[in-house]
């Protein structure tokens, strides 16, 4: 298809789809027969039209997707949306590029919602090719990390990628062991913060817990060693001595993770892992809380002090006590108890 019939075609409509938000939101819901029509041609276009098509189109799909229109169920996932979706496998060999990068920001856009998430992992995923295993080729080789960052934070919280992960456990401690290189070399604090997101949803699948807790992958070091103090300074010699060896004797000048935002989901890891007894156990064998304890004493942020105190809780309760429960992240309160702990936690913060 030529060009000047392509932009005939697409004049309108991309004008449309490009213009503000509330009129494209407009132009959507009034026209969604032309929406329809159009879609499948943009779709084919993706498929077997030249780079500048390729682009256009991409372009396109983004300014629709953001809203996640009802209509996206019906544009995207149907039978003969097979080939769309395998023009996205292209990203396994990129030439990071503009195509790449619109490639990807699409693919964020939709995985957004956690229900098309599933769905898009799904339509990608075939025997040769797995959206997550891509990513984590990609985080290490990649200069548009924020926005691989963002498609693995989406695909973190679905069930779909931790059985992945649970089966492929090689590429599980790639991923784990890139986001703590990258984080402890990045100095953007939003691609830090990004990082540990990711590692804040793995935290979310207790089925994966007795995976990343496993000691190649020396994930509890990892979490903790960012909000570490000087334990040269800060523990005695016989606590010393029951840490782990990586955080034994950090001299002076080691300082604390800056970002208060960080600490606080770096702490959540932590909690997240306490869901499990396996979890639970692990992190008291391993003496970090030690180090938690002096961490909370030169803690100046309230949120980031609570979350520690919520956690040691759990640490210095006894076992026996979550007898009943499998998982205490699920733990069901009442309405009543869960008002109180809202108001006793409103109170802690404020104070």
């Amino acid at each position: 298809m030529d060009d000047k019939k392509v932009n005939l075609i697409f004049e309108t409509f991309i004008k449309k789809l490009g213009s503000k938000q509330k009129d494209r939101l407009s132009f959507i819901n009034e026209n969604k027969q032309l929406v329809l029509s159009i879609l499948p041609l943009i779709k084919r276009l993706l498929v077997d039209g030249s780079e500048n098509e390729r682009i256009t189109c991409l372009q396109c799909l983004i300014n629709f997707v953001e809203f996640k229109h009802e209509l996206i169920d019906d544009c995207f996932f149907a039978e003969a949306d097979r080939q769309f979706w395998s023009s996205f496998h292209s990203i396994e060999k990129p030439s990071f590029d503009e195509l790449f990068v619109l490639q990807i920001s699409f693919l964020v856009d939709i995985t957004i919602d956690e229900q098309l998430c599933e769905k898009v992992y799904n339509a990608l995923n075939d025997g040769e090719f797995n959206l997550v295993k891509v990513c984590v080729t990609l985080l290490n080789h990649c200069n548009h990390l924020s926005l691989i960052s963002d498609l693995l934070t989406n695909l973190s919280r679905i069930e779909n990628t931790c059985d992945f992960l649970i089966e492929n456990e090689r590429v599980l401690q790639s991923l784990v062991d890139l986001i703590f290189d990258l984080f402890n070399r990045e100095s953007s604090e939003v691609i830090k913060f990004k990082l540990i997101s990711i590692m804040r949803n793995l935290c979310f699948h207790n089925n994966l817990h007795s995976h990343l807790l496993r000691e190649e992958f020396n994930l509890l070091t990892k979490l903790v060693h960012p909000i570490c103090g000087s334990t040269e300074i800060e523990l005695d010699d016989e606590d010393m001595e029951k840490v782990p060896i990586e955080l034994q004797y950090l001299p002076p000048e080691k300082q604390r993770e800056s970002n208060p935002d960080i600490r606080h989901s770096l702490i959540e890891c932590l909690l997240l892992l306490c869901a499990t007894s396996f979890g639970r156990k692990m992190i008291r064998d391993s003496n970090i809380y030690l180090i938690l304890r002096e961490t909370h004493k030169r803690e100046e942020v309230r949120k980031v002090q609570k979350r520690i105190e919520d956690l040691v809780d759990i640490i210095l309760k006894d076992e026996k006590e979550y007898a009943d429960i499998e998982n205490l992240m699920k733990l069901q309160l009442s309405d009543e108890y869960k008002r109180k702990f809202d108001e006793d936690d409103k109170k802690l913060l404020e104070n």
